[in-house]
């Protein structure tokens, strides 16, 4: 009986270890990988053990039934397939980008195949661990006091790495508060509060346009539920996404149209990203059906002349990696994740979703999240908002793991 007792304390602990284990390599901050080449190889180290483990629970999972495939895991999971041929058939082979074809896709199976009964875990492990990252970035780490004295953080880059990284990971943050304060209630209100400001400053010293962007919905849908006009955030999911599809549209119609020439002080190319909109378009004339391959092109711009491989814009970005196949494929892993969405009968619940979908598609529209491993985890995080959240009344669980209506 008592080596039954220890054994169970025992998987109790590695099962609420492990999630911390296998994440937090995935989200460790990249600001000094540059300047320190330990600190680099130390997390890839970590990285590359983190995958090994997922790929041996997956197969373990896999060889005892106990797999739960969904529909956006399929899809996910063709994506994934699909851009790896299309990488090898178009380049003979991965010439770079070894973390985005073969360890980001482990990420997203982690994340998609963990059972409903144990994402709580994992939900909670993101929380502190963005907690953690997040208030260092503001603090500690606060990019206005890191660029005094590293002339590299001057430009483009902070703790968290480059800021293009920011607008997600503040999303994440924001999202991440809300739902873990819907689990467990006024028992981590503190907590919640304290990773919405880190993750609302972390938008605001970033400066993108995308993060500006996310800031101006957040304020709106403070206005919105000041006027108790909140009802605009909850109507069905799929209305959000074919807004998507035809603003990105115009903006990409835009970019072919406007002159490149300051207005009274106003930039109308967003940042320059209407010239690398333009180039891209150029590589795209006879490259649309299947794209280039994973960095198998580089964008010519005035400002780098040895060319970027990031579009600044998701729908460009998947057609230069992969065509149009690829381009529709992750576009079913974003329908696949709204659908179950309707399951949701809590109305604020389905409006933080909402939100959160609207800021991921203006972050899509000015970046290519794809690039980096947090937008998968916000989408995981979405995905389990349907099995958290798919009742009339939620039911908090409290710390010690108790629940009370």
């Amino acid at each position: 009986m008592k080596n039954c007792y220890y054994e169970a304390k025992l998987y109790q602990v590695i099962e609420s270890v492990f999630p911390y284990f296998i994440l937090i390599p995935f989200m460790f901050p990249l600001g000094f990988a540059e300047y320190i080449s330990t600190y680099k190889n130390f997390i890839d180290m970590w990285l590359y053990i983190a995958a090994l483990l997922i790929a041996m629970n997956f197969f373990f999972r896999l060889i005892t039934n106990a797999l739960q495939v969904s529909w956006v895991l399929f899809f996910m999971a063709c994506y994934y397939m699909f851009l790896n041929y299309q990488t090898y058939s178009l380049l003979g082979g991965i010439t770079q980008g070894t973390q985005k074809l073969l360890i980001a896709p482990l990420l997203s199976l982690y994340l998609l195949s963990t059972p409903s009964s144990k994402r709580l875990g994992i939900v909670k492990a993101l929380f502190n661990i963005f907690l953690i990252i997040l208030a260092l970035n503001v603090t500690i780490f606060n990019p206005l006091i890191l660029s005094r004295y590293f002339p590299y953080f001057a430009y483009h880059y902070n703790f968290l790495g480059h800021v293009q990284v920011d607008s997600i990971l503040g999303v994440t943050g924001i999202y991440l508060s809300y739902i873990f304060f819907k689990v467990y209630g006024k028992d981590v209100r503190i907590r919640c509060f304290v990773l919405l400001f880190f993750s609302v400053i972390t938008l605001v010293l970033s400066g993108t346009l995308a993060s500006i962007v996310v800031l101006i919905l957040l304020m709106s849908y403070i206005v919105l539920l000041k006027v108790k006009a909140n009802g605009l955030l909850q109507l069905s999911s799929i209305v959000y996404f074919i807004g998507y599809i035809l603003i990105d549209g115009w903006l990409m119609h835009y970019a072919t149209r406007i002159s490149h020439a300051t207005f009274a002080g106003i930039d109308p190319t967003f940042s320059g990203r209407t010239i690398i909109w333009r180039s891209v378009f150029q590589l795209l004339s006879d490259h649309m059906q299947t794209g280039y391959g994973a960095f198998g092109v580089l964008i010519q711009v005035p400002w780098l002349p040895a060319g970027m491989n990031y579009a600044h814009n998701e729908i460009l970005q998947l057609l230069l990696d992969g065509g149009v196949v690829l381009l529709v494929l992750f576009l079913l892993v974003l329908v696949s994740t709204l659908i179950p969405m309707r399951k949701i009968n809590d109305a604020m619940m389905q409006s933080a979703n909402n939100l959160t979908l609207i800021s991921i598609f203006v972050i899509m529209m000015f970046e290519s999240p794809t690039e980096y491993f947090y937008m998968f985890v916000l989408l995981g995080l979405l995905n389990y908002s349907t099995t958290l959240f798919n009742h009339d009344k939620v039911a908090f669980v409290s710390i010690n793991g108790s629940v009370h209506n």
